[in-house]
């Protein structure tokens, strides 16, 4: 696959480190793709505390035309309050840049570190379509932060049992709706290991 990364993110590496594996080890966000990857461009998001975090946006070289593709992660912490929001307009603002208008969707993944029903991801869905809720219902709670998975961080609160990692879209134009045929939670154990302490969402979209 071709690939892009982009750093830091969160959580932040371990300092000092825990294990000597984990000296010099970077923490970021990725884009993976079966078709090449034409641009990729990092924007530092709002930051006014611990570690800046970066939205990776990438152009892939998509058979139907350019796809754009960004990821980030944002800050899980609810204080202070202003700058999830932030993080979360400064992405919103970065998705509905015309410049990325075209025949294919706008797709936004990442962690994003909040419920659907927090503030920052409203930010989001309004101008978004979570691909979670058009493919299941917003009855469906997806928790991709889940007691099920026993590598979870029990510690990390209200996050727990919420489903906090997202596939966002918006229709490239007006005549070209978004439309996912299917979402669903990826990342069971194989041979006895899990691969993250939170499942992914998947997601097909019909272009």
């Amino acid at each position: 696959m071709h690939v892009a990364f982009a750093a830091p993110s969160l959580p932040p590496p371990p300092s000092p480190p825990e294990r000597p594996d984990q000296d010099g080890v970077e923490v970021g966000v990725a884009v993976l793709s079966r078709w090449p990857i034409l641009t990729v461009h990092e924007h530092r998001l709002p930051s006014r505390h611990r570690t800046q975090v970066v939205a990776l946006a990438a152009v892939l070289d998509h058979p139907g035309g350019p796809l754009h593709v960004v990821v980030s992660c944002l800050d899980w912490e609810p204080e202070p309050a202003a700058q999830p929001l932030d993080q979360a307009r400064a992405l919103a603002a970065l998705l509905t840049d015309p410049a990325r208008d075209g025949p294919l969707p706008v797709v936004l993944t990442g962690d994003l570190n909040a419920p659907p029903a927090a503030p920052k991801i409203r930010v989001l869905t309004e101008v978004m379509v979570d691909a979670w809720v058009a493919a299941n219902g917003a009855a469906d709670p997806g928790h991709t932060m889940s007691t099920g998975n026993p590598l979870a961080p029990r510690e990390a609160g209200f996050l727990i049992d919420q489903r906090i990692d997202y596939v966002l879209a918006r229709p490239g134009t007006p005549a070209h709706p978004v439309v996912v045929s299917q979402a669903f939670l990826a990342g069971d154990q194989q041979e006895g290991q899990y691969p993250s302490d939170h499942y992914a969402v998947a997601a097909d979209f019909r272009m």
